[in-house]
């Protein structure tokens, strides 16, 4: 099924299999898509603005995504292999997602809570991680170079050296 500039309000994916699907400038508003399959579907500048999704593994999405999140819940979501550049998290909750093998250059997490949010071997490069919660991303196995983030956020990366600050 192809969709194209479509725009979902309040509606309830929960557990769907959106396989094969295309959404092409479409919009997600206050919609609940957690555990929803989303098997070899195709995302073109989708919007998501405050919705649940919870559960979501991104790994079989056809890329590249272009996507916008804005204040939405996206809890225990993978991705993996997958091309995330521009990607945007605006005041999103991605507590204990999972980011592996991911080109997120210039992509924003500005005001997001990252607890427990892992990521491996992904670029940041330039990414925006201003007012990130939470901020515990490996250097050693993930490019930040050029990364912009708040006095904060860089002081919480030095955390994991156990280094006393005055």
């Amino acid at each position: 099924m192809e969709f194209f500039s479509c725009k979902f309000i309040k509606c309830n994916f929960l557990g769907a299999k959106l396989r094969q699907c295309q959404f092409d400038s479409c919009e997600f508003v206050e919609c609940d898509a957690s555990n929803v399959t989303l098997g070899y579907s195709h995302f073109i500048d989708a919007r998501f603005i405050e919705c649940k999704l919870l559960g979501l593994n991104w790994v079989d999405v056809s890329s590249p995504l272009k996507l916008a999140f804005n204040k939405c819940r996206l809890d225990y979501n993978v991705f993996s292999n997958n091309n995330l550049s521009g990607l945007e998290f605006i005041q999103c909750l991605l507590r204990d997602a999972f980011f592996q093998n991911c080109d997120l250059t210039r992509s924003s997490f500005y005001g997001s809570d990252l607890f427990h949010a892992e990521f491996e071997e992904c670029k940041l490069n330039h990414a925006d991680m201003t007012d990130v919660l939470n901020f515990n991303i490996s250097p050693e196995k993930n490019d930040i170079s050029y990364a912009v983030m708040s006095i904060d956020s860089a002081l919480m990366l030095l955390r994991r050296y156990h280094l006393t600050i005055r």
